[in-house]
């Protein structure tokens, strides 16, 4: 009787665990009438692994990660934390600089890492929750580029 009593409640205590499971996405959108290339850059060099080409007017899926636990991070903008800044080309022609966080470099084409503007921080994505139950979330975080950030980059 303790046997079958002992695996009851084995039975029921494992039917309690929930491996909760996530999926996230980031997405760079370009909204602008002009290609946009990123270029990220470390001590100097860019990283040819992270070099994307976004089309005008088009849509970048720039990450994906399934994990176990309840979270949609990170986002892209974590994920350019460990360089020293990110170079933006508009056509090919016209460059600003996102600039990480603490940074010291300053330049007329740089944007701080405060600035709503700049891929780097996090908190310029805008998170969606696509499906969220007992067991899965599944969301995504889009970065935007506007026709005003080319704009802004030419001045």
């Amino acid at each position: 009787m303790k046997i079958i009593l002992t695996v009851i409640v084995f039975f029921f205590f494992l039917s309690c665990i929930k491996d909760y499971k996530s999926n996230t996405r980031s997405y760079l959108k370009n909204e602008s009438k002009h290609s946009i290339r990123i270029y990220p850059y470390t001590m100097g060099s860019v990283d040819s692994f992270g070099i994307f080409l976004i089309k005008p007017l088009g849509n970048l899926q720039v990450f994906e990660s399934n994990v176990h636990g309840k979270t949609l991070s990170p986002d892209y903008g974590t994920l350019l934390k460990p360089y020293d800044s990110i170079v933006i080309l508009f056509d090919d022609s016209i460059k600003v600089i996102h600039l990480k966080f603490n940074s010291t470099i300053t330049c007329d084409e740089c944007i701080k890492f405060e600035n709503n503007r700049n891929i780097s921080n996090s908190e310029n994505y805008v998170k969606t929750i696509v499906e969220e139950n007992k067991k899965f979330l599944k969301g995504y975080f889009t970065y935007t580029f506007t026709e005003q950030d080319y704009l802004n980059a030419k001045k």
